[in-house]
């Protein structure tokens, strides 16, 4: 069943990825938009980018809270409606597929339970003005990965914090905040690996694994995602893969890779949901540490899949 169902994603990817390129093509089109459901899939994402980029075409993607069935689509449309002063349907309202759109419900604003509420806002910072937000990164910090299965204490916390004046500093640094209201619920940070490899940290159980001339053509250049983190009551809203693709959306040639833990496996799952190849496979049930290739990244299909 696995085969069959893989199969047919990748049928479906090729063609509908192959004849949207050969169209721009023939029609002269520089820019190729994906939009809708279909645009959620991982496989046509990353085929897409890698034809359009074969190609010479600039590809436009919404981040993924935006490429939604058309359920959530008439939902918003009644999220509009409503903010434009149209009154909001009752609960008690039965189920009718032909009603007009001037019968419109309100959804609650996102607010993750925190207290702050309000609408969620992913912000990207480019530099120094991500440290007016230190504390509330140390925050979020303490709540992702003091918990099981990372068990991180408040030190690490604060070395995290710590490191942020320098790693703001960092060739293509790039960091994505989300914020309920006047609250952060969630980050990501990355930055551009450079030449030599890093030597500290979990870096050289990345380099031993892959190999030094992997190590440098795959990692080196490529934009390299440091942290990921949302607060528990954020979890499973998809708010993680939108502040995924904030920091990886201007990868150079579409280069990003991140290191976790085999320990965890709901991260390594996340991962591997949004496209991300596994590179290194350390003993199942270990310690070891993995390298994840991103959806755009060209060496991806050179990558070892697990036994």
């Amino acid at each position: 069943m696995p085969d069959g169902a893989a199969s047919l994603q990748e049928a479906v990817a090729d063609v509908l990825t192959r004849k949207a390129v050969e169209a721009c093509a023939e029609h002269g089109v520089d820019t190729l938009v994906v939009v809708g459901g279909v645009a959620a899939n991982s496989r046509v994402r990353s085929l897409t980018e890698e034809r359009c980029r074969t190609a010479g075409i600039t590809l436009r993607v919404p981040p993924l809270r935006l490429c939604t069935d058309n359920g959530a689509m008439i939902a918003a449309v009644g999220d509009l409606l409503v903010r434009a002063g149209a009154e909001p349907a009752p609960l008690d309202m039965s189920i009718d597929p032909s009603a007009p759109l001037e019968y419109a419900a309100l959804h609650p604003a996102l607010d993750h339970g925190q207290d702050g509420g309000g609408l969620m806002d992913i912000r990207v910072f480019k530099g120094v003005g991500l440290l007016d937000h230190a504390a509330a990164l140390r925050s979020v910090y303490i709540d992702a990965f003091c918990a099981p299965p990372w068990h991180e204490d408040a030190g690490k916390a604060a070395a995290f914090v710590g490191r942020l004046p320098v790693n703001v500093g960092r060739p293509g640094f790039t960091a994505a905040l989300a914020f309920a209201g006047p609250d952060v619920i969630g980050f990501a940070t990355a930055w551009t690996t450079l030449v030599p490899f890093p030597s500290d940290r979990c870096y050289p159980q990345a380099a031993v694994s892959l190999g030094p001339v992997r190590t440098v053509e795959w990692l080196c250049g490529a934009r390299e995602i440091d942290e990921l983190a949302v607060r528990p009551g954020a979890r499973g809203t998809g708010l993680a893969a939108e502040l995924l693709e904030a920091v990886t959306a201007d990868a150079p040639d579409g280069r990003s890779w991140l290191l976790t833990s085999v320990q965890s496996g709901r991260a390594m799952s996340f991962y591997r949901r949004q496209g991300w190849a596994q590179a290194t496979h350390p003993a199942p049930g270990g310690k070891g540490i993995v390298v994840f290739l991103s959806p755009g990244h060209p060496a991806r299909h050179l990558a070892v899949p697990p036994l």
